[in-house]
C-alpha cells in the first residue's frame, strides 16, 4: 500500500507514477542538496541534464550508493539509519521530507563529532568522594523533559523503602527543577549537565566517581519520551512501572537479595540481543578495545534497551575502568542511533558479563539469559 502511495509499485498507473516522480524531482531540485556536476562525476555519465540526473538517482543511483552532492552522503545515511534501508525508501527524499525535521544527519559530522564548547561547563562532582549513604540503594534519575518529573516523583514517593537520590539535570531544559527536587527529597544531589551524551554521559560521569560502589543496588531511570515513536509516552510509563512501581520494585529487591549472580535487571521485554546492535558496533568495538575486550560480533551480546534498569555496582565495574569522558561522546543533534551514547547503552550488558554476572528481565518468572564473559585479549 505504501509503495503504491509513493508511486513505486509496478501496479500503479503510469500517469500516477509519473506525477509522483515529478513531485519528488521538484522537491529534490528545490532542496539545494543535488549538485549536477557532483552527481555526473558519481555516475560517470556527463551527458545527464538536471532532470535526468535526479530521475537517475531516484531510480538507480541511490541503490548504487551514489551521493547527490557533498552535503548528502547516501551510504552514510543508509548505514546510519537502517530503518530507511530496510523500508527501501529513497534516502534523499526521506531526508527532505522527514529526516531533516527529525534531526537526522545528512552526512558524517565534522571532526570528531564532539561539541567541545559544552565540555567547559561540566559540574563539580568532587562532593561525591565524601558522599555518605543513608540507604542500601541509590536511584539515579536523568531529567531532560522537565514535564515528566512529576510522574517520576510520584513513583519515587510511593516506594516502600528509603533510598538515596541523585538527579542529573540539563542546563536550559530542566535546571529550574533543582530547588524543587532538593526540597522534596532532602539530601539529594542534583548536578547540572550540558545537553551532551543524552542520559548516558551524565550517568557515566557519576559512575566514574565510584559513588555507586557505596551501595548494594542502584536503579537508573530517565525521562524517556522517544518523540520519534507514536507510543513513546506509554513506553516511558511502562518502563517506570516495571522498575519503580511498588509491586515490581518489591519483586526486584527480593530477586537481587536471593541471587548474587544477577548483575542487571531490565524491564520485561527490554533485554535485547545482537540483532539490535544496529550501526553501533564500530564504536562498541573501539570502547571494548580500550577495556581489553574483543566485542566484534559476539553471540552473547545483550543489553537493557532504553538504558533503564537495576544493577549491582560490580556489574558496571568494567565500564567504569575505561573512564569514558565527555570528549568521547558525540554532540547533540537529535540522532536516533549510531552515537557513543547508543553504543554505551549496548555495552552495559558486556560490562555485566565481564564481571561474571547475569542479566535478567523483570518478568513474572524473572527468566533471564545466562551470558558468558567475552574473551579478554
Amino acid at each position: 500500500m505504501f509503495r503504491l502511495l509513493r508511486g513505486e509499485s509496478k501496479s500503479a498507473p503510469n500517469w500516477f507514477r509519473e506525477r509522483v516522480i515529478r513531485r519528488r524531482v521538484a522537491e529534490i531540485e528545490q532542496s539545494g542538496l543535488f549538485n549536477l556536476t557532483f552527481y555526473r562525476q558519481q555516475s560517470g555519465d556527463f551527458e545527464l541534464n538536471l532532470d535526468q540526473a535526479i530521475r537517475h538517482y531516484l531510480k538507480l543511483g541511490w541503490a548504487k550508493e551514489f551521493s547527490p552532492s557533498q552535503d548528502f552522503d547516501t551510504p552514510f545515511y543508509l548505514r546510519m539509519y537502517p530503518d530507511i534501508q530496510e523500508s527501501a525508501q529513497n534516502p534523499l527524499s526521506h531526508y527532505i521530507k522527514y529526516g531533516r525535521e527529525e534531526g537526522r544527519f545528512s552526512k558524517e559530522p565534522d571532526s570528531s563529532g564532539v561539541d567541545r564548547t559544552v565540555l567547559k561547563n561540566l559540574p563539580d562532582l568532587s562532593v561525591l568522594a565524601k558522599w555518605r549513604p543513608t540507604s542500601l540503594e541509590c536511584i539515579i534519575v536523568h531529567i531532560y523533559y522537565a514535564d515528566m518529573w512529576p510522574v517520576i516523583q510520584n513513583f519515587l514517593q510511593e516506594l516502600p523503602e528509603s533510598f538515596d537520590l541523585i538527579v542529573t539535570l540539563v542546563v536550559g531544559k530542566s535546571d529550574h527543577l533543582k530547588n524543587e527536587i532538593e526540597r522534596t527529597f532532602p539530601g539529594s544531589f542534583c548536578p547540572l549537565f550540558p545537553n551532551h551524551g543524552r542520559d548516558i554521559f551524565p550517568f557515566i560521569a557519576i559512575l566514574n566517581t565510584r559513588v555507586f560502589q557505596k551501595y548494594e543496588y542502584v536503579c537508573k531511570i530517565h525521562t524517556k519520551k522517544s518523540p520519534h515513536l507514536k507510543n513513546g509516552a506509554k513506553v516511558s510509563k511502562y518502563l517506570l512501572t516495571q522498575l519503580v512501581g511498588q509491586r515490581f520494585y518489591k519483586k526486584i529487591r527480593r530477586l537481587l537479595d536471593s541471587d548474587e549472580g544477577i548483575g542487571i535487571v531490565a524491564p520485561q521485554g527490554y533485554l535485547l540481543g545482537k540483532r539490535f546492535i544496529g550501526p553501533n558496533l564500530e564504536k562498541m568495538t573501539h570502547v571494548g578495545t580500550r577495556g581489553n575486550v574483543d566485542i566484534s560480533p559476539h553471540e552473547d551480546i545483550a543489553f537493557p534497551s532504553g538504558s533503564m534498569f537495576w544493577f549491582r555496582p560490580n556489574s558496571l565495574e568494567w565500564l567504569r575502568t575505561i573512564n569514558l569522558e565527555g570528549k568521547d561522546f558525540d554532540f547533540e543533534n537529535s540522532q536516533l542511533d549510531g552515537t557513543m551514547a547508543h553504543a554505551v547503552e549496548r555495552l552495559f550488558g558486556i560490562s555485566c558479563v565481564q564481571g561474571n554476572l547475569r542479566l535478567v528481565e523483570a518478568s513474572p518468572g524473572f527468566l533471564g539469559k545466562l551470558l558468558r564473559p567475552l574473551v579478554v585479549k
